[in-house]
């Protein structure tokens, strides 16, 4: 990918992501991935190993995946699994408002293509308010059933 000789530390691609939502391919955002500073690489498609909310916020089209595993009625989470480096790193966190508005922790995700654990950081909401809890749960995000309005 990168061609002979050594890659800086910054040029490593050493970071694996976790997208559910509009990083996610054929999504508003995959743009941020695919254009910005710093490199990626796409690995598989995976589902978190454990269940989590996801929720989408009807005004603006924003999907949120609340970092409480096994919440009742909660779903197993379809993404995909991102190589990147410390540039797209920080490109990712622009868009995500890290640290003010979103988190990122490690979860477990299962690939795809051979069903290997690994663990991925994922995005996710900083403070949820309570009643977000009892919003319709998904398990795959998409903006065609959940249109989205850019932030500005």
């Amino acid at each position: 990918v990168f061609g002979g000789g050594e890659m800086a530390d910054d040029e490593k691609l050493d970071t694996l992501v976790f997208v559910y939502g509009t990083l996610k391919r054929n999504q508003p955002n995959h743009h941020v991935m695919t254009e910005t500073a710093g490199k990626y690489e796409f690995v598989d498609e995976a589902t978190t190993v454990s269940s989590f909310p996801l929720v989408v916020e009807t005004e603006t089209g924003v999907p949120f995946l609340l970092l409480h595993p096994d919440t009742p009625n909660s779903h197993r989470i379809v993404g995909e699994i991102y190589r990147i480096n410390a540039t797209k790193l920080a490109s990712l966190d622009v868009l995500e408002r890290y640290p003010e508005w979103y988190e990122r922790s490690p979860i477990q995700v299962e690939r795809k293509e051979d069903g290997s654990i690994v663990s991925a950081l994922v995005y996710h909401l900083r403070e949820i308010p309570p009643e977000m809890f009892s919003w319709p749960l998904l398990s795959n995000y998409s903006h065609i059933d959940h249109p989205y309005r850019k932030r500005l």
